[in-house]
């Protein structure tokens, strides 16, 4: 191929070189033209003789000029292929890896050599991508590849991240989660960090149930439902919680509180006695509204 484009290259060299002969030529012409007409016209016409002398240099001027065209083109002409430039060439083929490997080779030339090797390329798609490659040897290659994944693929969350999530959801909320995932350095299918909402997404995607689901499954009730049961009021029930005499738990972000089944008989009202006298459980956490992430 590369002898084939050195002959290509001198085929057009050729091409100029004869066009530059031409248009020499046909200045030698002009020149001949103006000289014959200037000698035949008579002296005493001087108006009309300076003009024919006047055009005559000129054709000279432009005779000078394509001769000197002509003779740079000429000088700067490239030698014929010798022996040692033909095994040059020739080395190329086994040094072709090399140089389309090479870190300093640009892209540019990258797509240059394809230009030069590939005579054309075929592509079929359907359930996977086909590619037909033909060179200019007349060899050919069919490779099949998968197809490119979508947009929704590409950012999807990764299986491992969405069973961590299923694992976890029935002992943390959403934002507990988010922080756990973050402290394992894992991200999202766009590669950001996790946040409750994120987690939320990708629960109610995958149908994961959420903390205060399993709960609920596990016989745990809300406030109010407890309230009607022991006839208390709901918010000394939340107190309750809050300092550890019944087991209690907040199952999301928004601090719902869902209390655990009785398995024994429930408390009974101690007049008089304190709280913190009559703990049973861990202290109930407080919700926090606004939390402020800080990164050193």
């Amino acid at each position: 191929m590369a002898f084939e484009v050195f002959q290509e290259l001198r085929a057009r060299r050729a091409e100029i070189h004869r066009l530059h002969r031409v248009q020499v030529q046909r200045a030698r012409e002009e020149v001949e033209l103006a000289q014959r007409q200037f000698l035949l016209v008579r002296p005493e016409n001087r108006l009309v003789a300076d003009s024919l002398e006047r055009r005559w240099n000129e054709k000279l001027t432009e005779l000078s000029k394509a001769e000197e065209e002509y003779a740079r083109a000429v000088k700067a002409e490239d030698p014929d292929l010798s022996p040692a430039v033909r095994e040059r060439i020739q080395s190329l083929v086994s040094d072709l890896p090399r140089v389309w490997n090479d870190a300093c080779t640009p892209a540019r030339e990258r797509k240059r050599i394809l230009r030069l090797i590939i005579e054309d390329v075929t592509l079929v798609r359907d359930e996977m991508i086909r590619l037909h490659l033909r060179w200019k040897g007349g060899a050919t290659i069919s490779l099949e590849l998968p197809l490119p994944l979508g947009a929704p693929d590409l950012h999807r969350t990764s299986a491992t991240v969405v069973e961590l999530i299923r694992a976890l959801a029935g002992t943390q909320t959403d934002s507990q989660i988010a922080a756990t995932l973050n402290g394992r350095w894992l991200r999202t299918g766009t590669g950001r960090r996790f946040t409750g909402l994120a987690v939320w997404r990708i629960r109610h995607a995958y149908q994961i149930p959420s903390l205060a689901q399993h709960k609920r499954e596990a016989g745990w009730r809300n406030a109010a439902e407890i309230s009607a049961r022991l006839r208390i009021h709901p918010c000394t029930l939340k107190r309750h919680a809050r300092e550890g005499v019944l087991n209690a738990q907040r199952v999301n972000d928004k601090g719902e509180i869902l209390f655990a089944p009785f398995d024994e008989q429930p408390p009974e009202p101690q007049q008089g006695k304190p709280l913190r006298d009559r703990r049973r459980y861990p202290k109930l956490a407080t919700h926090v509204r606004k939390e402020v992430q800080y990164e050193a």
